[in-house]
Parts: structure tokens; C-alpha cells; sequence
């Protein structure tokens, strides 16, 4: 996981699932930071039938997709696609 928080508050993830076999669903909380109702969340994950899929070659293997986040009680729940790079920006 690599992240940074920006003067206007919004807090960028991008998360690595390096399991090539199983989605990983998790919770993400930013400590010191409790949700606010206006909060909101996006993702979009680079993901591809296998972890060495290239788009180089007559058919294009590698794909983003926006990815599902939601509010949870303690955060927010996101699932990680297997063996993929997930982009979380996170806003107040």
C-alpha cells in the first residue's frame, strides 16, 4: 500500500493484491479520521486474466475497472481483485 493525503483532505491508496487466487475483501479506515455522512470514496483496479497479462499483442488483456466501495460501521469495505493494483481516493 502507497498513500498520501492532500491539502484539501482527500487521502489517495493505491493497494496491491498480490494473491493470484482469491479477491481479498477488507476494510479501509483512516486513523484519526471518522466518517462523515458527506463522505465519499471511489476505486478503479488494473486487472487482467493473469499477473503477467500485457496489452502488447493483437488483443488487449489488461483492463481498468471502476471497483465497488462502500461505507461500513468502521470505514469503508472494499474487495480487492486478485493479483491487481487498486486506485482508493477517499474525500471528506
Amino acid at each position: 500500500v502507497n498513500a498520501d493525503k492532500r491539502s484539501d483532505g482527500t487521502v489517495t491508496l493505491m493497494i496491491v493484491n498480490t494473491n493470484f487466487d482469491a479477491d481479498i475483501e477488507t476494510t479501509i479506515a483512516v486513523e484519526g479520521r471518522r466518517l462523515e455522512e458527506a463522505s465519499h470514496a471511489a476505486a478503479w483496479s488494473l486487472v487482467g486474466p493473469t499477473p503477467w497479462a500485457t496489452n502488447i499483442g493483437p488483443k488487449p488483456e489488461v483492463e481498468l475497472l471502476e471497483t465497488p466501495i462502500c461505507k461500513a460501521a468502521d470505514g469503508w469495505q472494499i474487495t480487492l481483485p486478485r493479483h491487481s493494483l487498486t486506485a482508493v481516493e477517499i474525500q471528506p
